[in-house]
């Protein structure tokens, strides 16, 4: 009712995750799927259709720049043109598809969309800010899972380290809460491998991007909903949407078990955010680009070795 209703004023925007955009824009390629591939392109074209008809826009802007930094910028491009296709096509055409009425989408349903792109390829493969901050947390987690400690000691060095080195992200908090908890989810680092932790740090980019369009939006009537497959990026932006403290001490320690881990975490964690809070100098102060390039090569040798660090 609230995403139909004309007499509401609300315009939502949905923040696609790399699965869902890829599948999306590869719906109008021409490309015959396999048929281990339908369920999920079939699962990404009933969401583009519901978006349509909602009138949901989309930000993809980070799926994006994670496909460039793996494929170059123009597979970047050309997939942002794709996309654009098809969410300016009829959605009936995604609706049948999603339905399993037909099993490829017919070139003569698409759009005609003139491409005027304002962003170049070589700009696309830039690495955002966002980014780098993320990816360094995840290098951050991966040594220290590294380490022959127990996992609420790598939790309590996290925390340290976000203290007094680096800073403060929601999104890597709970990401790293939930990796060293005895209720990990499966694959959310699926190896120490660079590509493994730039794709964790995508992931926390882009709830930390979510969040942060969802607090501007609840003040300006554009909600952000976090469209994903994920299931560990999913439980980690609910719990960054918790609005009073005593929810914010269950959404760390519950993960936890019942055992004193849990709250101790929290109260370490809850001192040392009082800590930062009491140096304004500190606070939720983004280091400068030297910096985070100088903490990215150190953080690579000790999780990768002595490689040439990309960044």
């Amino acid at each position: 009712m609230y995403y139909l209703d004309p007499r509401i004023s609300l315009e939502f925007v949905g923040h696609l995750d790399r699965n869902i955009y890829g599948r999306i824009a590869s719906l109008v390629t021409g490309r015959t799927a396999r048929a281990v591939e339908l369920p999920d392109l079939r699962w990404a074209a009933a969401i583009l259709a519901f978006s349509q008809i909602a009138k949901i826009t989309f930000d993809y802007a980070s799926s994006v720049y994670e496909l460039a930094s793996s494929c170059g910028g123009e597979e970047a491009v050309k997939e942002v043109q794709s996309f654009r296709i098809a969410d300016n096509s009829n959605p009936q055409v995604f609706i049948d598809f999603a339905l399993g009425r037909i099993d490829a989408i017919p070139h003569d349903a698409l759009a005609e969309v003139q491409h005027t792109d304002s962003i170049s390829a070589a700009q696309f493969e830039k690495r955002t800010n966002d980014f780098r901050i993320h990816y360094l947390f995840a290098l951050k987690i991966a040594a220290l899972s590294q380490q022959n400690i127990e996992p609420v000691e790598k939790m309590i060095r996290f925390i340290d380290w976000m203290h007094t080195r680096f800073l403060f992200g929601s999104a890597a908090l709970l990401f790293a809460n939930r990796y060293f908890s005895p209720s990990r989810h499966r694959r959310m680092l699926k190896g120490y491998t660079k590509r493994d932790l730039q794709n964790a740090a995508w992931d926390m980019t882009l709830v930390h991007n979510w969040r942060r369009s969802a607090l501007t939006g609840a003040k300006t009537e554009k909600p952000a909903i976090l469209m994903s497959g994920d299931k560990a990026l999913k439980d980690i932006a609910r719990r960054v949407t918790a609005e009073s403290e005593e929810e914010y001490v269950g959404q760390i320690r519950d993960v936890w078990g019942r055992s004193v881990d849990g709250m101790r975490v929290f109260n370490y964690y809850s001192q040392a955010w009082k800590d930062a809070q009491a140096d304004a100098n500190r606070c939720s102060k983004v280091p400068n680009y030297a910096r985070q390039l100088e903490l990215i090569e150190e953080l690579e040798r000790q999780v990768l070795g002595p490689i040439t660090s990309e960044t």
